[in-house]
């Protein structure tokens, strides 16, 4: 069984949850697991907080807190001394206010990795635009991160000689290939499934070609 590679949000969590299990050790807080042993809840958590750090880069340290208490009670946690599980107690399940001032220090320290690093490490999914030629001639779809609309792919149309039809042919060009014997080589050219649901040649954009959030659609 192949191990599934990590998403950009998945490793900055780890480096958010390994810093803060360092930041516990220096304070005298030696409860805190490694993110291999760390439960499934606990790893969910620090990713949602890095994903919800990226979509919301200006918020302060108590936006971040208050977006983990909120998923916290969703869940069913409640405040309580101590952390328990089993119980859904939390001792920080309180206004950003009143946190002590350690775990206050925690949120601005986790704010601070993820800007520091959601632009440095490239999800494994994400290729240069040279990937995605390849990926493109070889007969994958291919699409943007960063492309807005819904649904968006690029394909490469194969280039073949056939009879003009009426609905894909200029008129121009339609009696020009009558006018050769009937048929026309159609040269292979890039084609866009746009957002509005049809599609239109594409040509790539600078940005395009210097972008690296390529990537290869699964059929």
């Amino acid at each position: 069984m192949t191990a599934r590679a990590p998403e950009q949000s998945e490793i900055i969590a780890r480096i958010c949850h390994q810093t803060n299990k360092a930041w516990c050790e220096a304070n005298g807080d030696f409860t805190q697991k490694d993110w291999e042993n760390a439960e499934q809840w606990q790893r969910d958590s620090a990713i949602k907080g890095v994903e919800f750090r990226i979509q919301n880069p200006d918020s302060g340290p108590d936006a971040q807190h208050n977006a983990w208490m909120k998923e916290k009670t969703e869940q069913g946690w409640i405040f309580g001394e101590t952390k328990d599980a089993e119980a859904k107690t939390h001792p920080c399940i309180i206004p950003y206010e009143q946190l002590p001032e350690f775990q206050r220090k925690k949120d601005a320290l986790f704010c601070a990795i993820v800007d520091a690093l959601k632009f440095e490490i490239k999800s494994p999914k994400n290729k240069n635009f040279g990937e995605a030629l390849k990926a493109i001639q070889s007969g994958k779809r291919i699409a943007r991160e960063g492309w807005n609309g819904k649904g968006m792919f690029a394909v490469l149309s194969p280039g073949k000689k056939d009879n003009p039809s009426e609905n894909f042919w200029n008129e121009h060009l339609k009696k020009y290939a009558q006018l050769t014997g009937g048929t026309m080589t159609v040269r292979p050219a890039f084609m866009l499934k746009t957002a509005q649901e049809d599609v239109a040649y594409w040509t790539p954009s600078t940005s395009d070609i210097l972008a690296e959030d390529w990537i290869i659609l699964e059929d």
